[in-house]
């Protein structure tokens, strides 16, 4: 009892001491823990186990809030009737909450590809005779890009020309006996067959010479030439590349994760820094197969035709996935996040005083430093932006004028 006593004394200079000092905040929490402690009986036996402990906590949390919600009420009803006396206030300055438009966008880099780009290459294994174009010939379908050694071929189809002649005549007289009855069905028939084979291997040939000559198969721009002549080359190996230019597109990487949010005719803004240049288009197909190697899905976009465009070029892509025209939105700084919730410090005139109001709130997604509040405030509700560091629940504020 004595011990209680000589506490109670030492609190009580401890908080004139305060007072004096006009440290008012801090006696009165002394005094709300003075009687906490003093109140709820007077058993001194610790609790045998965690659940009683855990009881006992809360029984005191609950009387030390009781205690700051009665200091509050005082303080305002003080406020109102001595006109003498002025409450120390926290400047701050608030945002009025308004309906606004957010919008939140996918950044990517992408880059320039042919829609039509194709690799042409040689069918059949030969050296490069001659090459007819160079990086930027413009070239139509059809037309002849390069041509490959066929020189044995073309020996080979004179050679079988030649036995072809020897053929028809052989054919021709024994086709006259057979009409006159007089030669052989047997020769008749051997120079028939003989003359249809030769002429069948030289259709043949013809085909193959074909395949010795590099044709455009699409109207468009010689990309790349890799190949020099006299060098080799086979079915398969990079030859000439050909490019659609006014067919290009911007292919993009998304992760994963964003793969349920990307659409066909989602809107884009795709900015070419280096052409110091900016347009807006669409999403025009989505891939459905994820990269083992990095976990993206490609996506391409529309890209109208222009001589500044280039095959490779890199660009900043940003996909359009989401947009809300009344949308409540607060910057993402004013967030404070506890173990259990997130919260914003609002303004709330309590008893013709206003105080500072921690106030719980849902968060969307996040856009150019501002968030999308989904539930805890509304239309009209002031949000501190300036001084929210240096509050607490409960205190009175001044809002600056702005």
């Amino acid at each position: 009892m004595t011990s209680l006593l000589q506490k109670s004394i030492l609190i009580k200079h401890l908080v004139n001491n305060l007072i004096k000092r006009k440290k008012m905040k801090y006696a009165y929490y002394i005094l709300a823990l003075l009687l906490v402690s003093c109140g709820g009986g007077t058993s001194t036996q610790a609790p045998k186990s965690l659940d009683a402990l855990k009881k006992k906590l809360t029984a005191k949390e609950d009387q030390v809030l009781q205690l700051n919600k009665e200091i509050a009420e005082l303080q305002d009803q003080i406020a109102k009737l001595d006109t003498t006396r002025s409450f120390k206030k926290i400047l701050v300055s608030t945002k009025s909450i308004e309906p606004t438009k957010f919008t939140h966008s996918i950044d990517v880099q992408g880059q320039i590809t042919g829609d039509e780009l194709v690799n042409v290459s040689p069918q059949v294994p030969a050296v490069y005779a001659k090459i007819f174009v160079t990086k930027g010939s413009k070239v139509t379908k059809g037309q002849i890009l390069a041509t490959l050694d066929d020189k044995v071929l073309r020996q080979g189809i004179a050679e079988l020309k030649s036995s072809i002649s020897f053929a028809k005549t052989v054919y021709d007289k024994q086709k006259a006996l057979w009409d006159q009855k007089i030669g052989s069905e047997i020769e008749y028939l051997s120079a028939k067959n003989t003359l249809e084979s030769l002429n069948n291997k030289l259709a043949t040939m013809n085909q193959q010479a074909v395949m010795y000559k590099l044709r455009s198969p699409i109207n468009g721009v010689v990309d790349d030439v890799f190949p020099k002549e006299g060098e080799m080359g086979s079915p398969g190996m990079p030859s000439i590349r050909v490019v659609n230019l006014n067919r290009l597109k911007v292919v993009a990487h998304l992760a994963e994760a964003h793969i349920d949010r990307v659409k066909p005719g989602n809107k884009v803004e795709v900015t070419f820094t280096d052409l110091n240049k900016t347009i807006h288009s669409t999403v025009k197909t989505v891939g459905k197969v994820i990269s083992e190697l990095n976990r993206t899905f490609t996506v391409d976009i529309a890209l109208p035709s222009s001589p500044d465009y280039r095959p490779n070029m890199l660009c900043i892509v940003k996909i359009l996935d989401y947009q809300n025209a009344a949308a409540m939105t607060i910057p993402i700084n004013l967030l404070v996040k506890s173990e259990n919730e997130t919260y914003v410090y609002s303004v709330k005139d309590k008893n013709g005083v206003l105080r500072a109001v921690k106030t719980p709130v849902q968060i969307g997604l996040i856009s150019d430093g501002n968030v999308e509040i989904k539930s805890g405030l509304k239309t009209g509700d002031r949000v501190i932006t300036v001084g929210y560091q240096d509050i607490n629940e409960g205190d009175a504020v001044e809002v600056s004028q702005q």
